[in-house]
């Protein structure tokens, strides 16, 4: 677990939202911010490459300078 890891809960956000949201790069800086890590569990298997590419662009540039 991450407790066990001792990593500060109270430094995560978990985020739910429309995955469509995530093209926005607009929404995304203005509503969302930046981010130092991006996360995500078995979303991307059921988006087409197109609209994949839209949302990997849109999370590339909410990234922080050194963010994964």
């Amino acid at each position: 677990t991450l407790a066990s890891r001792k990593i500060d809960m109270k430094k995560i956000h978990f985020i739910r939202l429309n995955v469509l949201k995530l093209v926005d790069v607009l929404f995304m800086k203005e509503v969302l911010g930046s981010f130092d890590i991006i996360y995500s569990v078995g979303l991307f298997d059921y988006i087409q490459d197109k609209g994949l590419e839209k949302i990997f662009r849109s999370l590339y540039m909410n990234l922080n300078k050194h963010g994964k």
